[in-house]
């Protein structure tokens, strides 16, 4: 598939003084990322079905199934426009740095090349209206027969210029085992701050004829894809076994857990709520000021890694009775960081450094301001960094680097072998530094 003329669509800004006032200028091209072009859509969750859509599992389930099984994904969103729109799908492989391979999409898509998502529902009993949307994957009209790295594609009216979102997901071929371990880096200045993977892949009764050429292997910590750690090589080669045991190059910020709210309930003041104000038109939350912890000690908080779940207390299906609500976030800073930017950052931002995770820094308060409209739930977050020569956000300046910070790893394994035309999937592996999955 072809990359799409860019254009640039209208900023949006509310003229609300409470309401999100973001920039949402889209730069209108195929991404093969998370990624929402349109500013009406919001709350995309991809997932495995894990068979209890009610259960928060599902909801923080990894998007990665099996080749040749009964599993299936989920992909949800709203549309805060209302009313139905012709929406459609479908999808592109991917190679392990997540470009488009060079396959006929009949060479991996069985049936149908795409659908149309017809599962949809208007929200009921909400101030904000907005109709969901629902589908699950693999089904009858499309079967994915590769396995390996995909988005799926969502376009309106038929039209694939008329982009709506894309999700990543990935479908595994298991064939080799992996044993991974966190353990305190073995340089002396990260002992401290830094968390070190080591593992090793078995690949015994699997050929893997030249694994420095054929192997890609990643690890990607929590859902983060900007920091992953891409193309690492064996150190030693044994018979069926690779190891790498690095001292410095599969190396982390151990960071901090994340800091949370939560919205499943709009009727009375929860944990890290400061203020709530409803009327017809909306609803306003304000969160307590955070504190600036980059130099405070550790103190476990048990967390999502960055994840958020919906759900509602004030109604009984969390799809589409969920209201919204504007979300104040106040981060006090002695001045404005000159350099580079501050932004809200998690999957409550689709873990992106643009538009409306940016916060403004207010001379008056001391304190860096931002604003984001979400759908009722349970949110994990961070406040991160960008300087303006850098690619990559810095969650240290603001949350602190610990050694002892929880987080999830997951290790991946692709094959390329020889006259082969995409990257299998064929291992992976999650840790954490303090749990066994």
């Amino acid at each position: 598939m072809k990359a799409l003329i860019g254009i640039l669509v209208a900023v949006f800004s509310a003229g609300l003084t409470f309401s999100q006032n973001a920039e949402y200028a889209v730069d209108i091209h195929l991404r093969y990322e998370d990624y929402t072009y349109l500013q009406n859509i919001r709350t995309v969750l991809i997932h495995k079905d894990l068979g209890d859509p009610s259960s928060t599992n599902d909801q923080l389930s990894d998007p990665i199934i099996n080749l040749n099984t009964n599993d299936h994904l989920v992909l949800s969103f709203d549309d805060l426009d209302g009313g139905l729109k012709d929406l459609y799908y479908t999808f592109v492989h991917c190679d392990a740095h997540w470009q488009p391979t060079n396959m006929d999409i009949f060479d991996y898509i069985k049936g149908y090349t795409d659908d149309r998502i017809t599962d949809n529902r208007a929200a009921f009993n909400t101030i904000q209206q907005y109709t969901h949307y629902n589908l699950s994957f693999p089904n009858d009209a499309i079967r994915l027969t590769k396995s390996g790295n995909y988005i799926i594609l969502v376009y309106q009216d038929s039209d694939k210029e008329k982009l709506v979102l894309t999700r990543r997901f990935m479908i595994a071929d298991r064939h080799v085992t992996i044993k991974a371990a966190v353990n305190q880096p073995s340089t002396i200045k990260d002992r401290y701050s830094k968390q070190q993977i080591d593992f090793r892949v078995f690949y015994q009764g699997y050929q893997i004829f030249n694994p420095l050429d054929e192997l890609t292997v990643i690890i990607r910590q929590n859902g983060r894809w900007d920091n992953a750690i891409f193309d690492i090589k064996p150190v030693f080669l044994k018979d069926n076994e690779l190891d790498y045991q690095y001292q410095d190059k599969c190396v982390f910020n151990g960071g901090n857990d994340y800091r949370f709210f939560d919205t499943r309930t709009l009727k009375i003041i929860t944990e890290r709520t400061a203020r709530i104000d409803r009327d017809n038109n909306q609803n306003d939350v304000v969160l307590q000021n955070d504190p600036d912890r980059s130099n405070g000690r550790y103190f476990t908080n048990p967390d999502l890694n960055g994840k958020y779940f919906i759900h509602t207390q004030d109604g009984s299906n969390p799809d589409y009775e969920c209201d919204y609500a504007n979300i104040r976030f106040t981060l006090p800073y002695r001045e404005a960081l000159t350099t580079g930017s501050v932004f809200i950052f998690g999957a409550l931002t689709d873990w992106n450094v643009t538009g409306p995770g940016r916060m403004q820094y207010d001379e008056s308060k001391h304190a860096y301001e931002g604003f984001l409209t979400l759908k009722q739930g349970y949110y994990n977050y961070q406040y991160v960094f960008l300087a303006d020569t850098a690619n990559v956000p810095d969650e240290t300046v603001f949350e602190g680097n610990h050694f002892e910070a929880e987080n999830d790893y997951t290790i991946y394994v692709y094959d390329k072998p020889m006259g082969s035309r995409h990257d299998q999937l064929i291992g992976i592996n999650r840790i954490n530094t303090l749990k066994t999955y």
